[in-house]
């Protein structure tokens, strides 16, 4: 049903609290679950764009027991506005143009992502903002990151923030202006 009407505060503005402070409360602790994705079964070579590759993912380093699978895209000129290269080396993989991780598959009721992290990230941006992480619910962009690091040989982690309350993350792009490489185990997402 409809709610009622809002209330209206009553009580002495200039009132000061003069009660006992009250004693720290317990921390809460969050449980969750870290998934790494598995890229080494990517085959060494070039990868063209719009190639999709589906990427088993797993709860610690270690290929066995996979916790389930991941869809991975090459992004392709159009999108970028440039021409991108892949290319997986043994277990780095080298990127100048865009993955993009599809996790709508997925029920969100078993995988709520609140966190995506790209680890161990080699680069050499000349500026901020030319490797960029963003998050997206529904088709909207709902959270970003990029590099902060800059030169020659800088080695950084891009961490998406929580998206906001009531929003999960379906869908991931990586971008890279410049290229990068990562190894096989260095995409993490997590489960709360």
């Amino acid at each position: 049903g409809a709610g009622g009407a809002g209330g209206i505060g009553s009580g002495d503005p200039e009132d000061i609290p003069d009660g006992l402070p009250g004693d720290p409360g317990a921390a809460c602790e969050i449980e969750y679950v870290i998934w790494y994705i598995y890229h080494s079964s990517i085959p060494d070579g070039p990868i063209l764009p719009d190639t999709i590759i589906p990427l088993e993912t797993f709860t610690q380093t270690v290929p066995v027991n996979p916790t389930g699978v991941v869809p991975l895209r090459f992004m392709n000129p159009t999108e970028l506005g440039f021409p991108p290269l892949y290319f997986k080396n043994g277990a780095q993989l080298q990127v100048h143009g865009g993955l993009e991780y599809s996790f709508a598959e997925i029920p969100p009721s078993q995988f709520p992502i609140i966190s995506f992290e790209a680890r161990n990230v080699a680069h050499s941006c000349p500026n901020p903002e030319c490797i960029i992480l963003i998050g997206y619910s529904q088709g909207i962009p709902v959270g970003a990151a990029s590099n902060q690091l800059i030169g020659p040989g800088s080695v950084e982690t891009l961490t998406l923030p929580a998206p906001p309350p009531g929003v999960l993350y379906d869908q991931v792009q990586f971008i890279s202006l410049v290229p990068m490489s990562f190894l096989h185990w260095e995409i993490v997402i997590i489960d709360p």
